[in-house]
């Protein structure tokens, strides 16, 4: 019960901290990295649930080694952008989001990477 409350915790810290607009908003490249980090923050949690289910109700049973992309979203793609579930191990799994605007290249559109841990998470922006 102890991972759960720190599952819920670190989740709901996510979601409060990216679920505040940023004050530069009105810039289209910010607008859909945000969008994509938002999707992939919910993702992480239902990675995370899926982790803590038992595979006898359809969860990894402590792992993420057997989840697919449909796990974490019926919407692989939307306007915002597209996304992939990169890797899924038994201690963590890798979701990325591609996005529909041009980054801070100037030729590769926005990229946002998350890596899901059985209590936490780590995000890295990309472009």
């Amino acid at each position: 019960m102890k991972t759960q409350t720190c599952v819920v915790a670190v989740c709901a810290v996510a979601f409060l901290i990216f679920s505040t607009p940023l004050a530069f908003a009105d810039d289209p490249v910010a607008a859909n990295r945000e969008a994509l980090v938002k999707c992939l923050v919910k993702m992480a949690a239902r990675a995370q649930e899926y982790y803590l289910t038992p595979t006898s109700e359809g969860g990894g049973g402590r792992s993420f080694a057997n989840m697919m992309l449909g796990t974490l979203t019926t919407w692989p793609q939307t306007a915002d952008g597209s996304f992939v579930l990169v890797a899924a191990s038994s201690s963590n799994c890798v979701v990325q989001g591609t996005g529909v605007e041009t980054g801070n290249d100037g030729s590769s559109p926005t990229q946002v990477i998350i890596t899901v841990y059985a209590d936490s998470l780590t995000l890295v922006l990309n472009n």
